[in-house]
């Protein structure tokens, strides 16, 4: 999906260009539509093109038996847009999410990169030396930028460990979620002390979330002490089967609209997902913002999430870690009511939807001064 923002504020009234691949994300930036940065929403159909070349691309590679995605000729290829020149008329800013836009700096646009830089856990690499074709791919895209930007801070650092003299050109750009109605201290108390405790576990792709470490503890309790969920109601929302015994209180939905998510989120006392893989996993801030006490892994950018202690972290591959993590959070109500309360308070500072587009209007504008004053100071050199 191809995302094109006009903005009325932002540099005298002129436009910004958004492009991005996922669906959910530009819906959430479509909200920006009714903040003060006055944003309107328009989108087309054209990044289907990419998507059938990737898949041309990858059926082609599976018949010759060669990986033909990792060649950097068609990696550019791909991932490139050439965008019409019409739409870069009087347009302020380029916002590239997934693909980069070739040729735009050169008729003086400023253009913000979204990239990534996941851990060396996620990727499967135990070696940093392995990443330094990644890093130069990421250096050669900033050339073209104006800046580039990664979604945690942590992908941040680790990025700029390897080289430090692109500081400069580094952005944080958080996620956008949709907005979360308050929770009023009624709510949050009685979801934490009422008299049905609910624990919801969101992972369409439960093999990778996690699942079968979530039910094998589950069940691995129940066979010790099945008294302690006598109160409690189980939600899945994941698309692989569920087995539970029957006596156990739970629902099992293959999927759920992100509204209906976020409701049994506001719903739940406990979000539990201790998951095997993630690139960052936005599920987390909704249950936080939720108000639910999170049991999760122990890896980045989770860690980052939730400030090193404000979710119950556990090996995710560990099931007597998973099995004492949710005994606790049912257990104990004052330790789940006070984690629950101090992630949903952190969740509102750093990021709330309010805190977050806010946030976007500053890196905007930052990233138009910026690009003016790299193109009047060349000009001045060259002169």
């Amino acid at each position: 999906m191809v995302n094109f923002f006009e903005a009325n504020d932002i540099a005298h009234r002129s436009q910004i260009i958004k492009y991005n691949t996922d669906v959910l994300y530009p819906r959430n930036f479509k909200l920006l539509e009714d903040t003060a940065i006055n944003i309107r929403f328009n989108d087309s159909n054209r990044s289907f093109l990419h998507f059938l070349s990737l898949y041309s691309v990858q059926k082609l590679a599976e018949k010759i038996k060669v990986d033909l995605t990792r060649c950097n000729l068609f990696n550019q290829q791909l991932k490139t847009v050439y965008v019409p020149q019409k739409l870069l008329e009087n347009k302020a800013l380029f916002f590239s999410h997934g693909f980069f836009p070739a040729g735009i700096r050169r008729r003086g646009i400023p253009v913000l990169t979204n990239t990534g830089f996941m851990t060396n856990e996620y990727e499967g690499i135990y070696n940093d030396d392995e990443r330094w074709h990644e890093v130069n791919q990421i250096c050669k895209m900033s050339s073209q930028s104006t800046f580039i930007t990664f979604s945690s801070n942590n992908a941040i650092e680790r990025f700029c460990s390897f080289a430090p003299y692109m500081k400069y050109k580094v952005k944080l750009a958080p996620f956008l979620i949709p907005k979360i109605g308050k929770l009023t201290e009624d709510e949050m108390y009685n979801k934490h002390f009422g008299k049905v405790l609910k624990i919801c576990f969101v992972g369409i792709d439960g093999k990778r979330k996690g699942l079968s470490n979530v039910l094998a503890a589950i069940r691995n309790i129940y066979q010790r002490d099945n008294n302690l969920f006598t109160n409690c109601e189980f939600s899945f929302v994941t698309r692989d089967p569920v087995v539970l015994p029957q006596s156990i209180n739970y629902k099992h939905y293959k999927y759920l609209a992100n509204a209906s998510v976020l409701k049994l989120l506001r719903e739940s006392a406990i979000f539990y997902m201790p998951t095997l893989k993630d690139a960052y996993g936005l599920v987390y801030l909704e249950a936080m913002g939720n108000g639910c006490a999170v049991l999760c892994d122990n890896e980045m950018p989770r860690m980052e999430i939730f400030d090193q202690s404000l979710a119950h972290f556990t090996d995710p591959n560990s099931l007597s870690q998973i099995e004492l993590g949710l005994m606790r959070l049912i257990s104990d109500k004052v330790y789940r009511f006070e984690m629950a309360t101090k992630s949903y308070m952190r969740f509102s500072k750093h990021y709330s939807f309010e805190t977050v587009s806010s946030y976007y209007k500053d890196l905007f504008q930052e990233t138009v001064d910026a690009e003016h004053f790299f193109v009047n100071t060349k000009h001045r050199l060259i002169a």
